[in-house]
């Protein structure tokens, strides 16, 4: 979803006006439009051929439809792909519309597409609007308006209807990004240097380019303006500030926190790839036999994901994102709530693997993050015992979120 190398949530109408001014061409991931249309009107067809772009652009590259753009018409009147004139969109109750693109692409398409971004943006007192179209992670959407039942992609700047080999291809390729995820996450848990006497807790975040091969250039971080973005967990911790220290390596970049005796007890990896790595030991309880700080794990897990798309956002990798945790050496541990006078029983098993989490935009506060995450964050309380993890309302009247 990003136009020019900008999201479109940073969009401005001087990025609309550099279309025109650079003719820019329509292509892959990106087309435009004279007026938006979504009535429900049978005869037209405009509300069936709005969701069957969105899905065009979703099962390709993503990319962005700009509603409010005029061709330019070559000597047979055939469109060619370059801007041309700015087209005023009547828009009476913005919020409205917005809402209304929303549910019509949700409720007609399977499965369902809820990760759009819609903006409107004044260009020269005309109202243009954006729609900003993730690529998929998974499996592929399909078309289910009006009980048409159609699977659809790009090519070039035109769509097209996905043949049974194509489609298969595309239901293959979902299955391998789950594997290729897994595979290197317990690639990583091999190679890395597992503490035996120690809780390791691992969080990997997957950026949906690291599929393709695609590499970023690590040297494009400003490492020194965003510095407070590489931390890793408890990076900010009072006992451990003055021991954080940070590298490139083969891999990327690499920042450590350190015990007083030189330990590395936590650390944050960010690969070539766009993966991104948190390994530390610093969750279990002070003065107590093996135990876990349970409210800490929590508080950490969802503050490291907050700093991490936040980064995501400054080197231009898009969302979605797949979220892995992982727990080793847990037998035997006990799960602390608050403190140690508040134990949540013990955990009877040496390894907590939680399933794939998606996140399917930069959209993410700590209440919505705790949200998507409590069903894992539940498995952990269920792992000692215990029903659920605590609550959203728990955390927040505790003044622990």
């Amino acid at each position: 979803m990003y136009l020019n190398g900008k999201h479109i949530t940073l969009l401005t109408d001087e990025d609309i006006i550099s279309l025109k001014e650079n003719s820019v061409k329509e292509n892959l991931m990106l087309d435009y439009k004279r007026i938006f249309q979504i009535d429900d009107d049978k005869k037209t067809g405009n509300r069936r051929e709005f969701v069957r772009d969105v899905v065009s652009f979703y099962n390709s590259e993503g990319g962005c439809i700009i509603y409010g753009i005029d061709e330019k018409r070559d000597d047979k009147g055939s469109a060619t792909g370059y801007p041309n004139e700015f087209f005023d969109n009547d828009v009476e109750n913005w919020d409205k519309t917005e809402r209304q693109i929303y549910d019509i692409i949700r409720s007609n398409t399977d499965p369902p597409i809820t990760n759009l971004n819609a903006r409107l943006i004044k260009v020269e007192s005309k109202n243009i609007i954006v729609i900003g179209i993730p690529r998929r992670i998974g499996l592929p959407a399909m078309v289910t308006f009006d009980n048409n039942d159609n699977f659809l992609k790009r090519i070039q700047t035109n769509k097209y209807q996905v043949n049974t080999m194509e489609l298969y291809q595309m239901f293959i390729e979902a299955f391998e990004l789950n594997k290729k995820i897994e595979d290197f996450v317990a690639s990583r848990i091999s190679l890395s240097e597992n503490q035996k006497d120690s809780i390791n807790v691992y969080l990997h975040i997957f950026p949906y380019s690291f599929s393709n091969g695609k590499l970023i250039n690590i040297r494009t971080i400003d490492l020194y303006n965003e510095q407070h973005l590489l931390n890793p967990i408890r990076g900010n911790h009072i006992n451990f500030k003055l021991d954080l220290s940070s590298k490139y390596n083969h891999e990327g970049y690499k920042t450590m926190l350190l015990d007083n005796t030189g330990i590395e007890v936590s650390s944050m990896q960010i690969f070539r790839n766009g993966v991104i790595e948190y390994l530390t030991t610093t969750l279990e309880g002070v003065n107590t036999d093996k135990a876990f700080m349970g409210i800490e794990f929590i508080r950490q897990i969802i503050f490291a994901i907050q700093r991490t798309l936040e980064l995501y956002t400054q080197i231009f990798i898009s969302p979605p994102f797949a979220v892995v945790i992982n727990m080793l050496n847990t037998s035997g541990v006990t799960l602390l709530r608050y403190g140690k006078d508040s134990v949540n029983g013990t955990i009877v098993t040496d390894r907590i693997s939680m399933p794939i989490v998606l996140l399917e935009n930069f959209s993410y506060n700590s209440e919505k993050l705790f949200e998507v995450l409590k069903e894992y964050f539940d498995i952990i309380w269920q792992s000692a015992g215990n029903k659920e993890a605590p609550s959203l309302e728990d955390l927040i009247k505790a003044k622990l979120l």
